[in-house]
């Protein structure tokens, strides 16, 4: 996010999918994720908020972030989203969705490195607070234990 503010001036708004279920892949309710992203929003000047969606359904996305006060002008989404969001970008969509001609998807290229969903439960389960530390926003470090108690019920089930 803040490379992107950086390179285009633009704040931004997390569009977070909201949970369908609890399990051991999502085990994090919609409560405790605002929670957590609150944090993250509260603590980057470029972060104007965050919304709550269903899916990745652009045409829906851009009239919630417009409900909630933004006009969409880009959408950033890494290499494993680019082409399908290319694609929801079509000219037929555009119009669906009532998007400028101007708005653009920018592509946030992944590397080997970028942390998994996956890799971050593991490292929280291992009891890695330090691996957590470099692989999360320092606003929510202080929800480590937290995070970790939520995954353990979960795995419980």
């Amino acid at each position: 996010c803040e490379d992107i503010y950086n390179q285009y001036g633009l704040p931004t708004v997390l569009l977070v999918i909201a949970p369908k279920k609890v399990d051991k892949k999502h085990p994090f309710n919609k409560d405790f994720i605002s929670k957590y992203i609150s944090k993250i929003v509260s603590s980057y000047k470029f972060i104007e908020g965050f919304i709550f969606v269903k899916s990745a359904n652009i045409v829906d996305n851009a009239q919630l972030c417009r409900d909630n006060g933004f006009e969409p002008v880009s959408l950033s989404c890494g290499t494993d989203r680019a082409e399908s969001y290319k694609r929801m970008t079509s000219p037929k969509y555009r119009e669906m969705a009532n998007l400028s001609d101007y708005f653009i998807i920018i592509e946030i290229p992944r590397k080997d490195t970028d942390i998994s969903g996956t890799m971050a439960r593991n490292v929280i389960l291992d009891n890695r607070i330090d691996v957590f530390e470099k692989i999360t926003p320092k606003a929510i470090h202080s929800m480590f234990y937290k995070m970790k108690k939520y995954i353990e019920e979960v795995n419980e089930i």
